[in-house]
């Protein structure tokens, strides 16, 4: 089974986002997948926000068996194999709140939570 962890960013990395890509390439070792962090807007020409979607229209990635998408702003706090868990097509975690956290997440509204369950 050959799987992936994709993170997109569409300039440099700043330091948060560096943080972030240096641990999911080593939860990406860890977990024996490949690794790929793109910081090159080519898919989606009007909006850098579309682009993640090439995950699912190009076909470079039907090599995969699973792709796991993840943003510039998380980081993993275990390397627990996500690819273990039965997934059927498409799953999705909600931004949350973690204790100490200095500022609300964006999409913590309780009708997105809702949404998400």
């Amino acid at each position: 089974m050959r799987n992936l962890v994709i993170q997109f960013f569409d300039k440099d990395l700043p330091k948060w986002a560096a943080i972030s890509s240096r641990l999911f390439d080593s939860y990406s070792k860890a977990v024996g997948c490949e690794y790929i962090v793109d910081t090159k807007k080519e898919y989606a020409k009007v909006s850098s926000y579309f682009e993640h979607l090439k995950v699912i229209y190009d076909p470079v990635f039907e090599q995969y068996d699973r792709i796991l998408y993840v943003d510039m702003d998380v980081i993993p706090e275990t390397h627990q194999n996500i690819f273990l868990e039965n997934i059927q097509d498409v799953g999705v975690v909600a931004e949350r709140n973690y204790p100490n956290m200095t500022a609300v997440a964006g999409f913590t509204t309780k009708e997105n939570q809702k949404a998400y369950s």
